[in-house]
């Protein structure tokens, strides 16, 4: 059998009732013929006992089903917030990783630029040392010529010491030239070893980053793990309650099937009280056609306003089609035998003669449920001329489909033997006229 939706059941089970005829609406063959109106009664009675235990149980279910349903738009929602952080938190990881990998290209960088000056500096040192060594030969040689050759002006003059000026004068420039390269070198050297601990703090800042951002990283890491625990968590309840909606709804199938059966059995013992109303109506007088009988009501096991119309020729049941005005109905194109029990022109068909689905079952309905939305006192007229019979079909007041009690109706024969002629019913009535 195809499982049911909650939702198909319980349309099934509201269209079901709300065309409900109660008494000859899914008659069959009579099953208990011999029994006598007050046993069919007590059945009747205990079946709508047990509906209405079954309407209490599946009223639990529904309301279980409700919570369930519930908790899984919770869950769900919660699952959809936490993968949502675990995306931004991944996000995050992967800024993190690429901040590592920047940080990480700086510092190879920086380390091959204090590298570098690293080589320069001692580049330099060396030619500071080289250019110590050469001005200290240098100053050493013009101290010892100046010792030789200085004996006054005189003297030098006398003993050709134009060369010796000259000499004088040549070691004196080559002193300035190395002095001045010492400067530069020692400048460089100074710019260059500045530059060096700058480089190093840099070096460092980027190593204290680096370090705070991998941390960093690892902590988002350990968050995102722990969304994904919540996230398996939440998954499991969720299929929790997705197995409690699917167990409560299987249930709430099983009791609209329990429901449908009893529905059927009490259709079987209202047809048997109706059949055994078939000899002389007792507690009504004679009426012509057309006469008022009463109202379109609302009683008995139903979920709105309506009448039921069954039609009877000779004790067997017929199709109302076949006999009232043609044009009343779509679809029905009967000879006039009868007279149509509205003469308001705003009714509708809710249900016509034939099978009809009651969830999983097939029930044949013996007459057209006829319905005025717009008038729901609308009046009810006796279809032909015959003799009344005035009933009321008690049901479990605690039942939720109960209406007022239980159902008025009206059965009125053309003859004083109702098997004989035609027998017509309306069910549903406000009250007697």
């Amino acid at each position: 059998m195809k499982k049911l939706s909650l939702n198909s059941i319980l349309k099934i089970v509201i269209v079901s009732f709300l065309t409900l005829p109660l008494l000859a609406s899914y008659l069959s063959p009579l099953t208990v013929v011999n029994a006598t109106d007050s046993s069919l009664q007590d059945q009747i009675n205990q079946i709508n006992s047990q509906l209405a235990a079954l309407g209490q149980q599946k009223a639990s279910i529904e309301t279980a089903i409700t919570n369930a349903k519930g908790s899984q738009s919770q869950y769900n929602n919660q699952i959809f917030l936490i993968s949502r952080q675990a995306d931004l938190l991944q996000n995050e990881i992967n800024q993190k990783q690429l901040s590592i990998k920047e940080l990480t290209l700086q510092l190879t960088s920086l380390n091959q630029s204090i590298s570098d000056s690293q080589n320069v500096i001692a580049s330099i040192k060396l030619k500071i040392a080289s250019y110590n060594v050469q001005a200290d030969k240098q100053l050493s040689q013009m101290y010892i010529d100046e010792k030789t050759h200085n004996t006054g002006i005189d003297l030098l003059l006398a003993n050709g010491g134009v060369n010796i000026v000259k000499t004088s004068l040549y070691q004196k420039s080559a002193a300035d030239d190395t002095n001045s390269a010492l400067k530069n070198l020692n400048e460089q050297n100074t710019k260059l070893i500045a530059e060096e601990k700058q480089q190093e703090a840099d070096k460092n800042n980027i190593a204290t980053d680096l370090s705070q951002i991998t941390i960093d990283q690892q902590a988002l890491v350990t968050q995102k793990s722990q969304y994904t625990v919540q996230t398996n968590s939440l998954s499991n309840l969720l299929a929790q309650a997705q197995r409690s909606v699917q167990s409560s709804e299987q249930a709430d199938a099983s009791l609209s099937d329990q429901s449908q059966k009893l529905l059927a059995q009490e259709s079987s013992l209202e047809e048997q009280a109706f059949n055994n109303s078939s000899g002389t109506p007792s507690n009504g007088g004679f009426v012509a056609a057309g006469t008022l009988i009463g109202h379109q009501g609302f009683t008995g096991l139903t979920t709105g306003p309506h009448l039921h119309f069954g039609v009877k020729k000779d004790g067997a049941y017929q199709n109302p089609c076949s006999y009232i005005p043609a044009g009343k109905i779509p679809g029905c194109a009967g000879n006039g035998e009868l007279q149509f029990p509205f003469h308001d022109s705003s009714y509708t068909l809710t249900s016509g003669y034939g099978p009809r689905a009651i969830g999983s079952y097939t029930k044949f309905h013996y007459g057209l449920d006829i319905a005025d939305y717009g008038n729901t006192n609308d009046p009810v007229y006796s279809a032909h001329s015959g003799y009344l019979h005035y009933g009321f079909e008690p049901c479990d007041p605690n039942f939720y489909l109960c209406k007022a009690g239980g159902a008025n109706y009206v059965l009125i024969c053309q003859n004083q033997n109702c098997n004989q002629g035609f027998s017509t019913l309306y069910y549903h009535l406000q009250e007697h006229h």
